[in-house]
């Protein structure tokens, strides 16, 4: 079967396993500590990640940079902002970017005493960068240099380009985009406090906050004259500025699901920054933690490797009090990180920790910050290789003793779920979210970008109406032949349905639709409970209405089944009352599948 897919083979140092997940403050992060072979330094970066989608899309290309500098003998440390990711929330008697600032300031003491490097490198990138400029006055001794990674110079028109970015986004997932009135500033689901907000607004990155004594690596975005102004400006205030072109910035930010890493642009940062780092031993014995963990009063959260060789990271979030249900596993989608779209899986996993209820979620092989396979395709979805991650997960939980098991995920990441409840025992029961494909078609093939599957036709209808696609068809952001193919697709579906049931085993897709009966007709042999969540306008709805009928939601194909249908939702069940809807399924089959605890 042949996979389409924008994910190439990748040049970068493969290393032997996952970064090590650590905690400092409120903060969750990862460190890559220098491979053994490789010339010893005692320069370690501490990465800076932006905020929002753009950290979504630069995880993977943060653990690739970290990759090579460790095969280059430099360690590394990423980290979340408070309220970002997998770290705590922020503090709410201080500014939400104070805290920001704190945290790099933390996260450079935590990277010196787990390295025992005393010479720190700042790499930013977006607003990373600028908020690592920002944070220099404060920070101890012993910052050597900076890596700025396309710089945000004006936080205000940072926030203009926001804002219009989220309406882009939203317009494709055919929800609003418009931002709150408040003052706060959201894209992809995330917002900033409105506080938060006119701080970054009132931010501007300036060459003179760059100290002369610091050398510059510098990533310029071709065609961008502000980057080349700036170098110079640097430049001309005594900095060594070290310049590099970031070619291929625009598609690596612009979605994890279709991006494309640019390999030689991080192979170069890398050597910049080995070359500003001299060869010599770390000045200081690195101090090892004894575990990952951050502690609230209602959940405890601890970082894990698990997989052969540790390459494989996820989060164990557990309550703090007796626990109370099956153990959720929620297997990430797409190439965004386990965290979810919106931060969801964060957020579900400690809504369910107050009700006692243990979660699970990682990042599969090649995927965010989860280590690759030397001998696997860096293309993973919907492959044998993202059951079997899956099936790490139940191994590494079971021998902490916490079955029974709920497999939940949405689309891709329910694909594999299914999977593998129908061939492991372990598996109680399963919450499919927006699910599209429950068993693959050999005699198809297969696209990994979910938004070139054909849509329902109610919904490009709806979308024909909206003046908003008329503007972005006249902007050129429209790609119509792919469209009207997507369009002809669904029409030629509909056709087919009422023709395909008088041909029998002779249609291909009958032949199809009977396998996935008899994978549903499995898990009703054996009781499996199996709750499917759909928005109500999904492509995946449509696709289970072709092989059950259209009936299917209120006749399901088995006494197992359930349906729950979410409506004003998109495919990534972005609006909190979708992502509530989820949390309270996965909480009620959870609680029924309840066993006594010791």
């Amino acid at each position: 079967m042949h996979l389409a897919s924008n994910h190439e083979p990748s040049k970068i140092a493969l290393p032997a396993h996952a970064a090590e997940p650590i905690c400092f403050g409120v903060c969750a992060g990862f460190f890559m500590p220098a491979q053994d072979a490789a010339p010893p330094s005692g320069t370690a970066v501490l990465i800076v990640s932006p905020w929002g989608f753009e950290d979504v899309c630069l995880r993977k290309f943060h653990r690739q940079l970290a990759d090579e500098l460790a095969a280059r003998g430099v360690p590394s440390l990423r980290f979340d902002f408070p309220g970002a990711g997998n770290s705590l929330d922020a503090p709410r008697d201080i500014s939400e970017l104070e805290t920001w600032l704190n945290a790099i300031t933390q996260a450079t003491q935590a990277l010196k005493t787990r390295s025992g490097c005393e010479k720190i490198i700042l790499a930013g990138h977006g607003l990373g960068a600028t908020l690592a400029a920002k944070a220099l006055p404060r920070l101890p001794d012993g910052v050597t240099g900076l890596a700025l990674l396309a710089p945000v110079y004006s936080g205000r028109l940072w926030a203009r380009e926001t804002g219009l970015w989220w309406k882009i986004i939203a317009t494709d997932l055919g929800i609003s985009g418009t931002q709150p009135e408040d003052g706060s500033l959201t894209i992809a689901g995330l917002t900033l406090a409105p506080e938060t907000t006119k701080d970054i607004k009132a931010t501007k990155l300036t060459a003179d906050m760059i100290p002369a004594d610091k050398s510059v690596i510098f990533a310029c975005r071709p065609g961008r004259e502000n980057d080349t102004v700036f170098a110079e400006e640097m430049r001309a205030a005594g900095c060594n500025v070290a310049s590099i072109a970031f070619k291929g910035h625009e598609a690596l930010i612009a979605n994890p699901l279709v991006q494309k890493i640019p390999n030689d642009v991080i192979t170069e940062i890398a050597d910049k920054i080995r070359k500003a780092a001299p060869v010599e031993k770390p000045q200081k014995t690195p101090s090892v933690p004894a575990a990952a963990a951050l502690t609230t009063g209602g959940f405890t959260e601890t970082g894990l490797r698990f997989g052969k060789n540790n390459r494989l990271t996820g989060i164990l979030c557990e309550p703090v009090g007796p626990r109370t249900g099956a153990t959720v596993i929620i297997h990430s989608t797409s190439y965004e990180r386990s965290t979810g779209w919106a931060r969801s899986t964060v957020e579900a996993a400690r809504k369910l920790a107050a009700e006692g209820i243990a979660t699970f979620r990682f990042d599969s092989t090649n995927v965010a910050d989860s280590a690759p396979l030397p001998e696997a395709s860096p293309r993973v979805l919907y492959t044998d290789l993202q059951v079997a991650d899956l099936k790490s997960a139940v191994s590494t939980l079971e021998e902490r003793n916490m079955g029974p098991f709920v497999l939940s995920g949405r689309c891709s990441g329910s694909y594999a779920s299914f999977q593998l409840a129908l061939t492991d025992s372990r598996v109680a029961g399963l919450v499919l979210v927006n699910n599209i494909i429950f068993v693959r078609d050999p005699t198809k093939e297969l696209v990994e970008d979910v938004t070139k599957v054909a849509r329902p036709l109610e919904e490009y209808s709806a979308r024909a109406r909206d003046p908003e696609t008329l503007k972005r068809i006249l902007r050129g952001e429209v790609d119509i032949p792919a469209a009207a193919r997507n369009m002809l697709r669904s029409v030629a579906k509909r056709v087919a349905s009422k023709i395909t049931p008088f041909l029998g085993s002779l249609a291909a897709e009958n032949r199809h639709n009977a396998r996935i009966a008899a994978a549903f007709n499995m898990l009703a042999q054996r009781d499996l409970p199996l709750t499917l969540i759909y928005a109500d306008n999904d492509v995946g709805l449509e696709q289970l209405q072709l092989t059950f009928g259209n009936q299917v939601v209120d006749n399901p194909p088995a006494a197992n089944v359930r349906f729950r249908l979410v409506s004003d939702a998109d495919h990534n069940m972005t609006p909190a009352h979708a992502n509530a809807a989820v949390v309270e399924e996965i909480s009620r089959l959870a609680h029924s599948l309840a066993v006594p605890r010791k």
